[in-house]
């Protein structure tokens, strides 16, 4: 008997396997499409990871310290380099009340309101992210 959470391949048309190949090698996701990134890239969920940060006021330094992970791992997380894995993505879930499907896919329907608030308004504004504004001459 299967699990009703698996996906039998065998019985999958052949555009349905590349195309599940393309999502889980990361193929047709990144940031250089003229259209805004797939909510699964590596860079749409570094977005969503720096304005989640960017909520708290804390460096990703202090962040990285008060969540229990390493402060090289979070700016990976937060610069596109490496995917969040499940375990950091559970403390954010268990600790700031993020559902997974956020961090991972950016579905907001779970999502506080008041965070969601506060991380829409995070990614509107470059200096949430230490993004200095142009100056003016």
């Amino acid at each position: 008997m299967s699990s009703p959470y698996s996906y039998n391949m065998s019985m999958a048309s052949p555009s349905k396997v590349m195309s599940s190949e393309k999502i889980c090698h990361g193929e047709n996701l990144s940031m250089s499409s003229a259209m805004s990134p797939h909510p699964a890239s590596l860079e749409a969920i570094a977005k969503r990871l720096r304005a989640l940060r960017a909520t708290t006021g804390l460096s990703q330094q202090k962040f990285a310290e008060r969540y229990g992970l390493g402060y090289s791992q979070w700016a990976n997380f937060e610069s596109a380099r490496q995917r969040i894995g499940i375990d950091a993505a559970l403390t954010l879930a268990q600790e700031m009340r993020v559902p997974l499907d956020w961090v991972y896919l950016g579905q907001e329907a779970w999502l506080p309101a008041e965070l969601r608030e506060k991380i829409h308004a995070a990614m509107d504004d470059p200096a949430a992210f230490g993004v200095r504004p142009p100056r003016r001459a």
